[in-house]
């Protein structure tokens, strides 16, 4: 079971942010101050916090004691000491997403904002030929449907499998048809029938991705609201693979 965490910044808008610094280390006050822009030094405080304040919680442990690390490509997980837990996020202006699943298994997820027009022509540095192929031969405003939907199931695949961008995003390809979407994998990164993915439209400004191992199915989505206020944030899967 995976319980996916949605924080959309404009709900924390009134909120006093400092109340929210407690959960940062200070390598991470360090890291925000960095930023330029404050709504990205917001940005950055919550999704350390809403990261820290839900995984101490999956845990059972205090927040202060969860200790992240990185692997080799820069995908964050937990010390050993919590390995049972495994967790991804990302955010896109204004919308951050947690997945949290207990068994250990693999998760990548990926939240890309939509409601802007994308110059497709850097397609040819991400796409496949397959894929360039079949979005070419679309209306233009579909195009631009389908090249977020391909970049973010790419980015999730890239993250569950822990490779990042250290994996061209052309050596593998999803390929949409009557009856679907079709995932053809990089045969050297994955075993053949390995992951599913699931995409969903969060409302008309983000679309979201999901891999993880075929195996696990039951997905519970919640919002989170100010002072870590919980509440159900019902989607249904635009596309499922």
């Amino acid at each position: 079971m995976m319980d996916i965490y949605f924080l959309f910044t404009e709900d924390f808008k009134t909120c006093n942010l400092k109340d929210y610094e407690k959960y940062l280390s200070g390598e991470e006050m360090e890291s925000r101050a960095k930023f330029v822009f404050q709504k990205d030094r917001d940005q950055y405080l919550l999704t350390r916090a809403l990261a820290r304040k839900i995984l101490s919680q999956e845990l059972g442990v205090q927040f202060s004691s969860l200790e992240f690390k990185k692997n080799q490509y820069g995908k964050p997980y937990l010390s050993e000491f919590h390995k049972e837990v495994v967790f991804n996020i990302s955010h896109s202006s204004g919308l951050i997403v947690l997945a949290v699943l207990k068994n250990g298994e693999t998760i990548g997820i990926d939240v890309e904002k939509i409601d802007r027009k994308i110059n497709i022509d850097i397609r040819s540095t991400v796409f496949s030929p397959q894929e360039i192929q079949d979005q070419s031969m679309l209306p233009e405003a579909l195009q631009q449907q389908r090249f977020f939907e391909l970049w973010t199931l790419k980015e999730s695949y890239m993250k569950a499998i822990g490779k990042g961008f250290s994996l061209s995003p052309k050596s593998f390809s999803f390929i949409f048809g009557s009856e679907g979407c079709k995932f053809l994998e990089n045969p050297f990164e994955s075993a053949p029938e390995q992951f599913a993915f699931h995409l969903y439209e969060i409302n008309p400004f983000y679309n979201l991705a999901i891999c993880h191992q075929r195996e696990m199915k039951k997905i519970n989505s919640f919002r989170i609201l100010p002072y870590w206020e919980i509440t159900n944030f019902n989607m249904d899967p635009k596309l499922l693979i």
